[in-house]
């Protein structure tokens, strides 16, 4: 074997793209980029990892594969553009809560695109807003016209 060590610390920044880590929501999902996907239901809150390559998206926690997927990529925008074909195998992670369905591969969606989530631009309103001062110059004026009025109405 030839070779010398390397610090990973260095070797970060080339696989930061490749390797990274990902909190597992209550519902078992993980987010990747524009998808959600199913890790495992028992390791809610937990960090699992996530490779990215060459097709591939497999998760995995502490060693262990969770979940296996493929992906298309979209070279244009880097992200991937599909996501499919999972492969779930059996963990010791499995959730101790029985599920109120039981459901075959066809109704459980495993993966789910969510759109883009872009800044939504709300119109300025056409009220100008009163600065304290000029609020309170308007309520004295209005206690002050009150007053002069009010033996009037009488």
């Amino acid at each position: 074997m030839r070779g010398r060590p390397v610090n990973p610390a260095h070797l970060d920044p080339f696989f930061r793209h490749l390797q990274f880590t990902r909190t597992v929501n209550r519902y078992g999902f993980v987010s990747v980029q524009r998808f959600s996907i199913y890790a495992e239901r028992g390791l809610a809150r937990r960090r699992v990892s996530i490779w990215i390559y060459e097709g591939r998206l497999p998760i995995a926690y502490q060693h262990n594969l969770l979940a296996e997927y493929h992906y298309r990529y979209e070279r244009r925008r880097k992200r991937p553009r599909a996501v499919f074909g999972p492969v779930l195998p059996e963990t010791e992670f499995v959730s101790p809560q029985l599920e109120f369905w039981e459901l075959d591969d066809e109704q459980w969606l495993k993966v789910r695109f969510c759109p883009d989530h872009r800044k939504l631009k709300f119109p300025l309103p056409e009220v100008e807003q009163l600065t304290l001062f000029r609020f309170a110059a308007l309520l004295f004026l209005l206690a002050v016209s009150l007053t002069t009025w009010l033996p009037f109405i009488r």
